[in-house]
């Protein structure tokens, strides 16, 4: 079981917020050993998340932390709003 290392919370309201995200997860992926380019696969992935929260759900917080276990390292990102959901989830 993975445990996570100093998890950090981001609030995202606005396009400024998602620059932040994307550069805090890519900080924390180089840190903990990733390549320039899964760095840069992680911050993709943030960025896109954020953006979903921010145009359609108004915003809402995001999570990083390190995720360890005895052999492995990674990231752990975890997105949450409170937004209207995804109405037809067969359809999306």
């Amino acid at each position: 079981m993975a445990s996570l290392i100093q998890p950090e919370r981001i609030a995202i309201r606005e396009s400024l917020d998602i620059i932040a995200a994307r550069k805090r997860g890519r900080e924390l992926a180089l840190k903990i050993g990733f390549s320039s380019t899964e760095a840069t696969l992680v911050a993709t992935a943030i960025s896109e998340l954020c953006r979903n929260m921010v145009l359609y759900a108004k915003g809402g917080e995001l999570l990083l932390a390190e995720a360890r276990n005895s052999k492995q390292r990674g990231i752990t990102v975890v997105a949450e709003d409170s937004g209207p959901g995804i109405k037809d989830l067969r359809r999306a």
